[in-house]
Parts: C-alpha cells; sequence; structure tokens
C-alpha cells in the first residue's frame, strides 16, 4: 500500500514553478523570467549575480567560476554561466537557491566536458565567453562551427 501511495502521481505536488532559459538568453532575460514567475525580482537576481563577494563565496562549489571573471569586461559577472535548460524552482526559492539551482546544472555539463576543457588552448573564461557569443550570434549549428572557428582564429 505504501509504495502504490509513493507512486501516485495525483499525489505529487505540483506547485513547483517551471521556467524554460533557451540558449542565447542574456542574464537580464533570465532575471526576468524568474520575476515574472513571482520567484524573486530581476533586480535582486541581477545584484546577487554581479557581486564579487558572493560569486567568490560560490568559487569552492562551481570549479568552473575563476578569478579570470574579474578581469573581464562584463555587464554581468555571471553572464554566459547560467546553463539553457528548463527547471523546476519551489515557489519559495531565494535569489541564492535559484543562483545555485542553474549553476549546478551549469557544473554538471563542465563535469562531462571537463576532459575537452582541459584539452583546449582556451582558459575556462574564454569558453564561456565564445560559447555565449556562438549562441547568441547563430541560430543554425552549420553556424555555430564557422563563427566559433573564426573566433578562435583570431584569437
Amino acid at each position: 500500500q505504501i509504495f502504490e501511495v509513493l507512486n501516485d502521481s495525483r499525489g505529487a505536488l505540483s506547485e513547483d514553478i517551471r521556467l524554460t532559459f533557451v540558449e542565447g538568453d542574456w542574464a537580464k532575460h533570465i532575471a526576468e523570467k524568474i520575476e515574472e514567475a513571482g520567484l524573486c525580482s530581476a533586480q535582486e537576481l541581477l545584484t546577487l549575480w554581479n557581486d564579487e563577494e558572493y560569486i567568490r563565496s560560490l568559487m569552492s562549489d562551481y570549479p568552473f567560476l575563476t578569478e579570470e571573471m574579474f578581469k573581464a569586461d562584463a555587464r554581468i559577472l555571471l553572464e554566459g554561466y547560467l546553463f539553457p535548460e528548463t527547471y523546476d524552482f519551489y515557489p519559495d526559492a531565494t535569489a541564492d537557491q535559484i543562483t545555485r539551482r542553474l549553476l549546478d546544472q551549469t557544473n554538471k555539463v563542465y563535469t562531462e566536458l571537463a576532459d575537452q576543457f582541459e584539452q583546449s588552448e582556451l582558459s575556462i573564461h574564454e569558453v564561456f565567453t565564445l560559447a555565449s557569443i556562438v549562441q547568441y550570434e547563430a541560430s543554425k549549428p552549420e553556424d555555430m562551427r564557422q563563427i566559433g572557428r573564426a573566433s578562435c582564429r583570431e584569437r
């Protein structure tokens, strides 16, 4: 009986808020979508995502966050580090919990591709920056490859 109750989908909580962030979304658009869903204000998120002290506190949990990101000319420090995906959030999620959920997914992908990151001539930050540029500039996979190659040659 216990297993039947646990497996009955009618008893599942459906209060989670599901949001999808697509490739090419800027951090400000992600923050706006989160605010529109009623989770927390876009300004609170953007302030947090640009807070050097806060980001430094995350660095031990997320190895792809490096010192190099503080030297770059970025409007938002976490720009390009918030992985595009569909996420489920609790309705009472805090800005920190939301940020960590996004970075957890980025970390998952980073870990899966760790060998490729290590073999790259580009730094981690440069890879994330290039990926963001390619996503923004191209709509088709063949265009993405062409832009990526051209950007690497210019380097």
